[in-house]
């Protein structure tokens, strides 16, 4: 409860009542094109909606698990963890007539959509990778904050919380106020996302080419450090206090 009443204050305290919600236009269905853009015209009713949308998505983890049938082989996709890279190296393999190389991180992950499940099937090999939670962050920051046009749609999540003006500080701060049960994926703790899992084998990005890309090879899945969805570098104060008390269960469980 504490955690939502602080989460309440920061949205009066920093949020916009009426900003919109931004859907990304790869992901919109010309189906739904029309209802969308309702939404979009009721602001308030729509963020509410996406918080209920998170809240519901949070509740049962995973949901996104690549699965490979023929090798009896599924993949737990984590954001922010090298995931595109890993993806395209299961793709390229899976698919060998595909230009994967050639794709953009969205058609990456348009074409892996056909394989994913929101659970992992009985007699699946499980693997997944997590990062170092103070590095993920960071990473999360730049892409989807600080590189961002300010017309996108993390930038419209939760009444408007971020903008591209937004220093790092300033953003864990936030995210530190938003509760568990509604943060976007892209900052929401690695372990929620390995929630009803049984036996997983589980490599550090840090540790990537020497434990990761042999158990990849044994699958014939050739992985190169292509960071396709690689951000620019920039500097950020220390905030590594913060981040620790947020994801302390990341840092113990995956021993960082």
């Amino acid at each position: 409860m504490k955690q939502w009443v602080l989460f309440f204050f920061v949205l009066i305290k920093h949020g916009k009542l009426f900003q919109p919600l931004l859907y990304p236009e790869n992901e919109i269905d010309p189906d739904q094109a029309k209802w969308k853009t309702i939404m979009l015209k009721t602001p308030i009713v729509c963020q509410i909606a996406s918080l209920f949308g998170l809240y519901r998505l949070n509740k049962q983890w995973p949901h996104y698990v690549y699965h490979w049938p023929e090798k009896k082989l599924a993949y737990i996709w984590i954001c922010k963890t090298g995931s595109t890279s890993i993806l395209a190296a299961m793709l390229q393999a899976h698919y060998p007539e595909w230009d994967v190389a050639s794709m953009s991180v969205t058609e990456i992950h348009q074409k892996a959509k056909a394989n994913m499940k929101p659970y992992v099937e009985d007699g699946f090999e499980v693997f997944t990778i997590v990062r170092d939670p103070y590095d993920r962050m960071v990473s999360c920051f730049k892409d989807k904050v600080w590189n961002r046009n300010q017309q996108s749609y993390f930038h419209s999540l939760y009444f408007g919380l971020f903008s591209n003006q937004t220093s790092f500080e300033k953003f864990v701060h936030l995210i530190k106020k938003i509760p568990d049960s509604i943060k976007e994926i892209h900052f929401l703790p690695q372990y929620i996302s390995l929630q009803n899992v049984g036996r997983v084998k589980i490599f550090k990005v840090e540790e990537i080419e020497e434990k990761a890309v042999p158990y990849l090879m044994s699958y014939q899945i050739e992985w190169t450090n292509q960071r396709l969805n690689k951000s620019q570098t920039i500097n950020v104060s220390d905030q590594s206090n913060i981040v620790a008390e947020i994801f302390s269960e990341d840092y113990e469980r995956f021993d960082y």
